[in-house]
């Protein structure tokens, strides 16, 4: 009888991906999926640590599934490299396997028997201990009044930022290594339960942002190669997705080895001039300690490095590796659409933005986090950037990309948020004109700096009241923004309806579809209607509307399809359109009208 499997995901786009990594070595190894009522041999956790309520819900999701003792649970993701122990203690986990093991290799030693570890016991991933004296300079770099970047180097030491040994935490915590070779090794070939597939091409976080335990758990930075990518893309593709959203823990430091951008530069210029220990690979800018050895012969290293950051695009005026990756899938044949993750304003140049305009199917949608509209409070976080600088970049992708839809974080009552603080978030958002806020409460994680702060905690009673405010905010912004496009097609992905998620039509029909466009909203439409039925008078019809409208298909959509919908009416909480054409190829839509003036497709 083949052995089944069963998957729970917590967290962020990057868990999601790694569970797909795992999922196929699971079923590599000849394991298959369970249905919702069968028995599973094994339970994959994948966890989350990185709010209170995050670590709360995985101890949850590993309890569950180790009641009763007919499934052996195995526990992976941050959460596994954020307390090894606590969660081996709970009843039914057989291991625990954090970031610095090769999690598919223990992984396939499990299902397959030649484990040390039984049913019912645990091996556990005890974090790599990488501990160092922390000195009195560290210490005032993590106080409340004086917050700067820490950096995993000795100071004035390019070389160091790449070394093991030398990445630590300035509180004298353990970190764990993210191995280099498993990023590039990691592939999947589908996304399963997905119509819009995930692609993992940077981990790791050395940013040290003073609310988040990431760089403790996941500190060492590293991407994958440009081929290696989209070659994973084009398998993505092959499988039948048409959107693929490129995520890493930091995207924005794809091919640094360090996400501290006042180190880009200072590399940047190492690896000009062929410094010791910077090398280019790849396109990466790598930073090697055996150059630092004593007695190596580094005679020719100098026109090596100088050759080889040429060759790779380093020298000179440097095109950022984001830059190349994103414009490389972007050429990919049968990608219809290819979407970023979380980007900050240090990442988003004119570069970046020229790709953006001049390829079709990169969507004009951004995520950018704000955290925070306080200059005193971006300080206290240790954030790389100001409102000046967020304020410019949104003015900049407002300028190079037609209307964009811009999605942001904020964290509400971080220690020793004020009134007047919060009151300037929600005017920088709302000159942002943001479609999406992602708001989350202040979370104290321990070993973090603000979780020291307590005589700063902002009380729980006024944190619910402002992010009642803050939600009041962004359904305005949200519907303010989608009424814009009223009247205009858009292309969406339609995604299956799930359960209660299947709402009633006009009709009285249970089978509205519905699915996100290029920018970002979902749209709710019939699938039967598609009857070119007119935009009414005091709406503005928009050439494409007139070209795409047209009888729809004798057969509903099918999720994973791409049709185009036109936007009827909106309300707070819903999107309504109307099909008018599915999967119609060869029809010019307005993209990405902007600074670099590009209007149809």
């Amino acid at each position: 009888m083949t052995a089944k499997y069963r998957f729970t995901t917590l967290g962020c786009k990057v868990n999601q991906y790694e569970s797909q990594v795992i999922r196929e070595v699971l079923e590599e190894a000849g394991l298959r999926p369970a249905a919702h009522d069968e028995p599973a041999a094994w339970t994959i956790i994948n966890t989350c640590a990185v709010t209170g309520e995050a670590v709360r819900k995985s101890r949850q999701a590993i309890r569950r599934a180790g009641r009763g003792g007919q499934s052996r649970v195995v526990v992976v993701g941050c959460g596994a490299s954020d307390a090894p122990h606590g969660l081996a203690g709970i009843p039914g986990v057989a291991a625990v396997l954090g970031h610095d093991r090769d999690v598919c290799s223990e992984i396939r030693k499990l299902v397959s028997g030649n484990h040390s570890a039984g049913v019912g016991t645990s091996e556990v991933n005890t974090a790599a201990a990488i501990l160092r004296p922390v000195s009195p300079t560290d210490s005032q770099c993590l106080n409340e009044g004086s917050i700067r970047p820490v950096l995993p180097s000795e100071p004035g030491t390019v070389a160091a930022v790449r070394h093991p040994s030398n990445v630590r935490s300035s509180i004298g915590l353990p970190l764990t290594i993210v191995k280099r070779a498993d990023v590039e090794a990691a592939r999947i070939h589908r996304f399963d339960g997905h119509q819009r597939a995930f692609l993992k091409v940077q981990d790791g976080c050395d940013a040290f942002c003073t609310y988040c335990t990431i760089p403790r758990l996941r500190p060492r930075l590293a991407s994958k190669p440009v081929a290696a990518a989209v070659s994973e893309a084009r398998a993505l593709v092959a499988a039948g997705h048409r959107e693929i959203i490129l995520t890493g823990i930091f995207l924005g430091a794809y091919g640094w080895p360090t996400a501290i951008r006042r180190r880009h530069a200072q590399l940047q210029r190492a690896a000009e001039s062929g410094s010791e220990g910077v090398r280019v690979t790849d396109g990466v800018v790598n930073s090697s300690p055996d150059d630092r050895s004593p007695g190596r012969d580094r005679s020719n290293r100098t026109s090596e490095n100088q050759a080889n950051a040429a060759t790779h695009g380093i020298a000179g005026d440097r095109t950022s590796s984001l830059v190349e990756l994103v414009d490389a899938i972007a050429q990919i044949e049968g990608l219809e659409r290819l979407r970023l993750s979380s980007l900050e304003p240090g990442d988003v140049d004119e570069a970046l933005l020229r790709v953006l305009a001049r390829n079709p199917n990169c969507v004009p949608h951004l995520h950018l986090p704000l955290q925070s509209g306080s200059e005193a409070i971006l300080r206290r976080m240790n954030r790389q950037y100001t409102v000046a600088a967020f304020l410019d970049m949104i003015a900049r992708v407002r300028s190079a990309l037609d209307r964009p839809a811009i999605s942001t974080d904020i964290i509400v009552g971080f220690p020793g948020e004020t009134e007047a603080d919060f009151e300037r978030t929600l005017a920088v958002a709302r000159e942002s004109e943001l479609l999406k806020i992602h708001a989350f409460p202040f979370s104290p994680r321990e070993g973090t700096a603000a979780a020291r702060w307590q005589r700063s905690f902002v009380p729980p009673a006024v944190i619910r009241e402002r992010m009642q405010r803050l939600a009041a905010l962004e359904g305005e912004l949200s519907l303010a923004f989608r009424r814009r496009f009223v009247g205009r097609v858009e292309r969406v992905i339609v995604e299956p309806n799930k359960g209660s998620g299947a709402r009633p039509g006009s009709d009285g029909s249970a089978n509205v579809l519905h699915g996100r466009c290029d920018r970002y909203f979902e749209i709710h439409f019939e699938p039967g209607r598609g009857d070119g039925m007119s935009a009414s008078p005091d709406r503005t019809r928009s050439a494409a509307a007139d070209l795409l409208d047209a009888p729809g298909p004798a057969a509903p959509p099918a999720p994973g399809d791409l049709v185009h919908v036109r936007i009827d009416r909106v309300t707070p909480t819903r999107t309504h359109g109307t099909l008018v054409r599915a999967g119609a190829a060869g029809i010019a839509l307005p993209v990405l009208a902007g600074r670099y003036e590009r209007t149809w497709a």
